[in-house]
């Protein structure tokens, strides 16, 4: 588990509420919202609460780019984050990124609200990150002056991107924290980032 600020190594703490947990499923090509119960070391997933397709395309002039099924494994690439203040669920194969509604009074869970590219995002010593395989959602932009932050990561580096906030722009985001390594052995991929809003720490899972 690496964090931002500094390396740091440890385990996020369990909540004492219940949560529900955002999934992509590359074979069926669906968003999963699922129930977790607390009170267990490994709760079980219960039910699942919604489930919409992740291939709609948004209307833009140009068209948005759709979204295909992650690779299969070994592949890591893919991934879903969620800003709980806005309720919009971002959804990546890697290369692409799409947002929807989790759901609101206005618009039903997958309402699509916006489609774009993954920017080209320079890294230390030459070239760009490569497919995306995780994605976190900062509502703070706790590290990048305000500006809420999507941070991704390709597996061996991470950075922050902010989204267009107008809805059908279909405007690549732009890079508002640079990407840096992991800080790891070369060896080691991270398959994930989630940004922890108590301790205001990025988390990556590897």
């Amino acid at each position: 588990v690496v964090g931002l600020a500094a390396t740091l190594v440890g385990l996020l703490a369990p909540t004492t509420s219940s949560q529900t947990l955002y999934s992509m499923d590359g074979g069926s090509g669906l968003v999963l919202e699922i129930d977790m119960k607390p009170g267990l070391a490994c709760p079980p997933a219960v039910g699942r609460l919604v489930t919409w397709p992740y291939v709609n395309v948004v209307t833009c002039n140009p068209p948005g780019p759709p979204l295909n099924a992650p690779g299969a494994p070994p592949s890591l690439l893919g991934d879903v984050a969620v800003d709980r203040t806005t309720d919009i669920v971002f959804v990546t194969d890697g290369f692409h990124i799409e947002e929807f509604a989790a759901g609101n009074p206005t618009s039903p869970p997958g309402s699509p609200i916006n489609s774009y590219s993954v920017p080209a995002i320079p890294v230390p010593g030459g070239g760009t990150m490569a497919g995306l395989t995780g994605m976190g959602f900062d509502p703070t932009g706790a590290f990048t002056a305000g500006q809420p932050t999507l941070w991704v990561t390709d597996g061996a580096f991470i950075a922050g991107l902010t989204p267009s906030p107008v809805p059908n722009a279909c405007i690549p985001p732009a890079i508002t924290f640079q990407a840096f390594h992991h800080g790891l052995a070369p060896t080691v991929s991270l398959s994930d980032v989630t940004w922890d809003p108590s301790s205001g720490t990025l988390w990556a899972c590897c």
